[in-house]
């Protein structure tokens, strides 16, 4: 039924395997990793730019490995216009959450920079995408 509706070519519905090897790293994300014993989301900056790379990811490549073709520079570049772009968005509730970050010690990109150097590398970023 649930193929009949989405149709037999939408991925998660065509091919649970993979669902359950992304649902399986969304939750290897919360967990502490070997060694460091840290979540992947608690090392620093990461937790900035983890959600827009697996974004990206998704947007880009995942089409790309499923109609089977190769992977070539426009594919590359739209990949990371994605990824600056979703990165703005992070970057700026990162900003938008910068007392609480820094009351609880999460260390995003927005802490480490300081606000002024935040809203610079946003303007930045923000350029970059448009261009």
């Amino acid at each position: 039924m649930l193929i009949g509706l989405a149709g037999a070519h939408w991925p998660m519905v065509a091919h649970p395997a993979a669902w359950a090897r992304d649902c399986s790293f969304a939750i290897f994300i919360h967990a502490p990793l070997p060694y460091v014993r840290k979540r992947m989301k608690d090392l620093p900056v990461l937790k900035t730019f983890i959600a827009p790379v697996l974004i990206a990811t998704v947007l880009v490549f995942w089409p790309v490995l499923e109609l089977r073709r190769s992977l070539g520079l426009r594919e590359i570049l739209i990949f990371f216009w994605c990824l600056i772009i979703l990165s703005v968005n992070s970057l700026s509730f990162d900003l938008r959450d910068i007392e609480g970050d820094l009351r609880t010690g999460t260390k995003t990109a927005a802490v480490l920079l300081g606000t002024n150097w935040s809203v610079v590398f946003l303007g930045a970023l923000a350029f970059a995408g448009r261009c």
